[in-house]
């Protein structure tokens, strides 16, 4: 088994990812994407801890970055299928554009995958931003039941072919026409017509896909935040400073015949309000949820299974979520590490560390640390294998457990 794993490695193209998000400090993109030693322009020839022997990134990149945190914000984005070490564009808009959200992605094609704008992560949606780092397992085998689950609208919203962006899509559904709370899904076994439900209003809202919602049930414990950051009321504390008027329908529901009704909305228009971190959360586990289920029941059918390496990035222009997971106990995720500090700064020529004199408001999650091998890496700690990383817009950094995923 663990031969067949090594093989599996080499086959693997690993992409590399940064995120910076501080509430507070803006940050010049070049500081993170251009200048450390290690930047995300220097791991695009030489990354260092990609699960396969290669180390070229070389298939296309892009950056994201907004104007201001805000409820409204937009995402600017920049891809281009260019090698990312020599496109002066890059580095012109680099040099002069600083922002307090920035996704950086440096792409490895998947074998047989067409390099392309399209194909470029970040992919947006309105104020959203998704990177992913790894692969799907048996994509190509589940690849028309996930998009037979998704909402028309979404289904026209992929442009591209890479398991990256259908899984944004997935995430988009489940986010924004399943129930707020997920773990609710187990609660009904009633499926209403996809056509008369054009975004979630309600928190009672019927599940569309019943055989699927036992997958979401929340296990005791596994919605726990390291015990350093607050307790067990944190997020009733800050859901409460979300407009769930805009994002859920108003407190009057319309009852016909033991259903509600919902506002009929545009997915093409700008999504009001904003969603809380709790049901960025359980949207982002119930992504990954349906993934590993999908995929083994394929494998159960008959595909042959590789471990899937689910590293994903998202963010709606305050919250961040990044994730390290695999679905195999004996594989190694892809590799991810954070740091957070007052300010992410420079004490020389490509060396960037952070500053600790006050409290915590600035973070990065990154792919590889962007500190050089041999240099002081004291600012960088490894993620955990399957743990999902959240970042608040109150600048609280939470670590969750996946593990309950693979039950």
């Amino acid at each position: 088994y663990c031969q067949h794993l090594l093989a599996k490695c080499k086959e693997w193209r690993m992409c590399r990812f940064v995120v910076y998000v501080s509430a507070k400090v803006p940050l010049l993109i070049a500081d993170l994407v251009t200048r450390p030693h290690h930047s995300i322009i220097h791991q695009s020839f030489d990354c260092k801890e990609r699960l396969n022997a290669g180390s070229i990134n070389g298939d296309g990149f892009g950056i994201g970055w907004y104007s201001a945190i805000t409820d409204e914000a937009q995402a600017c984005i920049y891809t281009c299928i260019n090698p990312a070490w020599s496109n002066i564009n890059l580095r012109r808009i680099a040099d002069t554009t600083e922002s307090n959200l920035i996704f950086a992605h440096v792409r490895a094609a998947s074998p047989g995958l067409p390099v392309n704008e399209s194909n470029c992560h970040p992919f947006q949606y309105n104020q959203f931003l998704w990177m992913h780092n790894g692969s799907v397992s048996c994509f190509k085998k589940i690849k028309r039941r996930l998009i037979n689950y998704l909402h028309e609208d979404l289904f026209n919203l992929l442009s591209g072919t890479t398991d990256s962006e259908h899984c944004f899509m997935l995430f988009l559904h489940v986010l924004l026409y399943e129930p707020r709370t997920v773990s609710l899904l187990s609660a009904t076994n009633k499926e209403p017509n996809i056509e008369d439900v054009e975004l979630v209003e309600d928190d009672e809202s019927l599940h569309s896909h019943p055989e699927d919602a036992s997958l979401f049930s929340s296990a005791p414990g596994h919605n726990d935040f390291d015990s350093t950051e607050g307790d067990t009321g944190y997020y009733a504390e800050i859901d409460s400073e979300y407009d769930t008027t805009a994002e859920h329908g108003s407190d009057d529901k319309k009852r016909n015949n033991g259903t509600h009704s919902h506002k009929k909305r545009n997915i093409g228009s700008s999504i009001a309000g904003s969603f809380s971190p709790l049901r960025l959360k359980e949207a982002m586990e119930a992504t990954i949820s349906l993934l590993t289920k999908w995929s083994r029941e394929a494998a159960a059918a008959g595909a042959v299974k590789e471990p899937a390496l689910l590293n994903f990035a998202m963010t709606d222009g305050r919250t961040v979520i990044v994730t390290r997971f695999t679905d195999e106990a004996k594989a190694q995720p892809a590799s991810l590490y954070y740091a957070s500090g007052t300010r992410y700064e420079s004490y020389g020529e490509g060396d960037y560390h952070m500053t600790q004199a006050r409290r915590q408001q600035c973070f990065i999650v990154a792919s590889e640390p962007l500190s050089r091998e041999g240099e002081d890496r004291k600012d960088w700690i490894q993620v955990p294998k399957n743990t999902l990383v959240l970042i608040t817009p109150q600048s609280n950094l939470l670590l969750h457990s996946l593990d309950h995923l693979l039950a």
